[in-house]
């Protein structure tokens, strides 16, 4: 049950930081909506739907889940960047940044647990099939 409980936080915690970047990349300049505001809201939008399709997978393909896993940390990485790049091209703001940033933060502290227990329970399932194929 507490497992379910962190990936629930997770997910949250994605989806308020998908909501602040939409709220913060909407009064950028209009010079800047095209690529830029495009770029940080379609990273953070992956990021929302790597999360919640790796939970799909979870129980049922533990393979997927992990796909899903990698591509999450890839997008949270790159969103990283990406804020670097929007502050210092000033689209945001160093204060909306800073925001973004400890959100972001946030949803990197829960990954970080929730991403290891996908990776111990696709070991502790190799060591099961590995059992019944030596019975």
């Amino acid at each position: 049950m507490a497992e379910k409980k962190k990936e629930l936080h997770l997910l949250r915690y994605a989806e308020l930081f998908d909501d602040a970047t939409v709220t913060v990349s909407a009064h950028a300049p209009k010079k800047f909506r095209n690529n830029i505001v495009h770029d940080l809201q379609m990273t953070s939008e992956n990021i929302v739907k790597s999360i919640f399709w790796a939970n799909e997978y979870r129980q049922s393909d533990i393979q997927k889940c992990l796909k899903y896993t990698k591509q999450a940390e890839i997008n949270i990485r790159w969103m990283t960047r990406r804020l670097e790049r929007a502050r210092r091209m000033q689209c945001i703001t160093p204060v909306e940044e800073l925001d973004l940033g400890g959100k972001l933060a946030t949803v990197e502290e829960y990954f970080v647990g929730w991403s290891d227990s996908n990776k111990k329970l696709s070991e502790e399932l190799r060591k099961e099939e590995l059992l019944k194929k030596n019975l």
